[in-house]
């Protein structure tokens, strides 16, 4: 049986003849051996050539301070101008660029809607808001930037610990500027969240609406957004919500026929019936003689509420159920206000984008209607859900 002959092994590096069979060579495995490479190197070789591979002992020495050389060296590609055995020392660079808040997102309108939920054009109108009596005087962080933090937190609902640490600040820094960014544009956007006009209404109607319900002015539903559970009992009591099966906080939300929020109501415990919320708030006051509101089945009793006002309103309600059967008429009626109510539910759906609402901590109940109208401010500046 004949002996077949070992392979001669052979350098990698291009133009580089070194046999194992050559006089005074020793060939080291790459990138592993240990003595020729302590640390580990790039792994662009692996790309370029089959291991496993080998590097000649032609190659100069070098000190363990080195953490990163250059692959190309290493490979065979007939472009290169390796004469000879070299590893060339790179600088060393951090693999992640880190966020440097607003100018990482300045120039770039889709990292904005990333981070702030809205657009750039939107974001230096509210900064145009918030510039108008924000100080910033003797403050480390710019206004641009306060701005991100407050976006940030209602778009990701992220806690404050995680945002200062991506600013570099405390949480309670972060905190404390939310709250005041909150405040201050909750005053300053109220004519964000209008109530237009009769012939304002009817004139950007839909033609969806028409001709069955060309008068109406608004359309009302409630929803509910999951909450902390209250220390104290009462509280408790009064945040229950039967519907949902927990911790809730309720509020009223209507839109015009066009898709704009035009009201919001303040914010309930879940144990408030659609009613007593509305009937609570400015609405009905908001109402004038003639106008049309489409509600669902939740609000039974607000064409009597509306009467007690004075009111001559007509509430336009899916017909109830009777005896597990609706007739043909009914039916079609139903079909016709679905068709119309998709508004409201696609309102409430952008609402639900801003996931600070996802829980209600308890130290943010003081806030909370601020909170939830500027949410409401926020998808009033999104483009428009009618096409």
């Amino acid at each position: 049986m004949t002996n077949k002959r070992p392979v001669a092994k052979k350098c990698c590096v291009y133009n580089c003849n070194s046999k194992s069979t050559s006089e005074n060579i020793n060939l080291y495995h790459f990138p592993t051996d240990n003595k020729l490479f302590p640390h580990k190197v790039a792994h662009k070789v692996e790309e370029d050539i089959l291991l496993p591979a080998f590097i000649c002992s032609r190659m100069p020495s070098y000190n363990n301070q080195i953490n990163k050389w250059d692959a190309e060296t290493y490979t065979a590609a007939p472009n290169s101008s390796i004469k000879k055995c070299q590893l060339n020392e790179l600088p060393i660079k951090s693999d992640i660029g880190g966020f440097k808040g607003y100018d990482c997102i300045k120039d770039n309108n889709e990292k904005m809607l990333q981070v702030c939920g809205i657009n750039s054009k939107t974001f230096q109108l509210l900064l145009k808001v918030l510039s108008r009596d924000y100080s910033t005087e003797k403050k480390s962080i710019s206004i641009e930037n306060r701005l991100v933090i407050f976006l940030l937190k209602m778009k990701t609902g992220l806690s404050f610990s995680v945002i200062g640490v991506f600013f570099g600040v405390h949480r309670t820094t972060i905190s404390k500027i939310f709250y005041v960014t909150l405040s201050y544009l909750a005053a300053a956007c109220k004519e964000f969240v209008p109530w237009p006009s009769q012939e304002e209404v009817r004139g950007t109607t839909p033609d969806c609406f028409k001709p069955n319900y060309s008068n109406f002015r608004i359309i009302i539903d409630a929803t509910e957004f999951r909450m902390e559970e209250p220390p104290r009992t009462d509280e408790q009591i009064q945040s229950w919500s039967s519907y949902k099966g927990g911790y809730r906080i309720k509020v009223v939300v209507g839109c015009s026929p066009a898709g704009l929020v035009t009201f919001v109501s303040c914010a309930y415990g879940g144990r408030a019936s659609d009613v007593q919320i509305t009937a609570g708030s400015e609405l009905l006051k908001l109402l004038e003689s003639g106008d049309t509101i489409l509600a669902d089945k939740g609000f039974p009793s607000i064409q009597s509420k509306l009467m007690e006002n004075g009111k001559n309103v007509l509430v336009v309600m899916p017909p109830f159920v009777e005896n597990h059967h609706l007739t043909g008429e009914q039916r079609e009626e139903q079909r016709h206000i679905a068709r119309v109510r998709i508004h409201i539910e696609r309102i409430m759906q952008r609402l639900r984008i801003y996931k600070i609402l996802d829980m209600i901590s308890i130290k943010m109940l003081p806030y909370i209607d601020e909170i939830i109208f500027m949410c409401c401010v926020l998808v009033n500046l999104q483009p428009t859900i009618i096409k």
